[in-house]
């Protein structure tokens, strides 16, 4: 028998472990972060605004040439939503490690959420794969719009907490804010039109991350789009991480009355969404193809999973 062949023969078997281990994966991460309505969001959380105004209006275009309400030409296709649940004393011993300052109890919670997730262990391999480094801000888990996150692959939109309408990052005023995202390069200008930043819902903290494609990859796949390709790429997209109270304070105590001390542990929902923004090109309503939604939502949920052992793990 011939190397060649005997090379075949040993490798055959790694494509069928790998659609096991895929297949298993996926089914497992999809029962533990199953999809989330949109409509079971906070009424003011940032996704489901920019939901709501796609459906009605449509979105601004992305960068400063889009400043006119007119000139909305976008739309979000889709979202995807999953949540989980975890100890308040799990989070808040996570950010004692990290964060200084005179930050409020949600303005704590939120800063340190967002920061497990992206230095959980899975973003971190991400981050290797790509030589992407970390913000300087980001490593004391600080977060302020303009920011790079992820080496330059996405950028803080906002951030807030929701007992105060102020953002988390109490040192910079609103005209600051707004310069440090004017002053981002052409490409990866933030849209010029969002939802007010009106602060979070109450008891709800939420850090907005956005990201654009690259202008020459959609640009190529658009103009195959036109002569028939199947798909089109995202012109970009938004990330939220939000944090709220699992269970009411009044709900907690008949529950864990009698029940031990265990019982009583306050808990903290997380949520990680994603909305994938699109240009309206010849009513197609191409999108990305479903097996590459697919791989999107695994690996967002593989990140929200990532995020809850290393804050767990405190």
């Amino acid at each position: 028998m011939s190397r060649l062949v005997r090379t075949i023969l040993f490798l055959s078997p790694l494509p069928f472990a790998g659609a096991v281990v895929y297949t298993y994966a996926s089914r497992k991460l999809a029962k533990d972060f199953p999809d989330i309505p949109i409509q079971q969001l906070p009424e003011g959380s940032f996704t489901r605004r920019i939901m709501e105004e796609s459906s009605a209006r449509g979105l601004a275009r992305w960068g400063r040439e889009g400043s006119g309400d007119k000139d909305r030409p976008l739309y979000a296709a889709y979202t995807d939503i999953y949540q989980t649940t975890i100890p308040r004393s799990s989070l808040e011993s996570y950010g004692a490690r990290l964060l200084e300052g005179p930050l409020s109890r949600k303005a704590y919670e939120t800063d340190s959420f967002t920061h497990a997730f992206l230095n959980s262990g899975l973003m971190s391999r991400h981050r290797r794969l790509m030589s992407t480094k970390r913000d300087e801000r980001e490593q004391r888990g600080v977060f302020e719009p303009g920011q790079e996150a992820m080496g330059g692959t996405m950028w803080v939109l906002r951030s807030t907490a929701g007992d105060s309408s102020a953002p988390t990052a109490p040192s910079t005023t609103a005209a600051q804010r707004q310069s440090a995202l004017d002053s981002l390069p052409p490409d990866v200008q933030p849209p010029s039109s969002v939802p007010s930043a009106t602060g979070a819902p109450n008891g709800i903290g939420s850090t907005v991350f956005f990201w654009r494609m690259p202008a020459s990859i959609v640009s190529t796949c658009d103009t195959l789009a036109s002569y028939g390709y199947p798909w089109r790429f995202m012109l970009g997209g938004y990330h939220e991480l939000l944090v709220e109270e699992a269970q009411a304070p009044s709900a907690k105590t008949e529950a864990g009355a009698g029940a031990g001390a265990g019982a009583d542990e306050p808990m903290l929902r997380v949520t990680f969404t994603s909305a994938h923004v699109y240009e309206r090109l010849q009513g197609d309503g191409k999108t990305i193809p479903g097996f590459g939604r697919a791989m999107h939502a695994l690996f967002g949920r593989a990140l929200l999973a990532s995020a809850k052992r290393r804050i767990e793990s405190c």
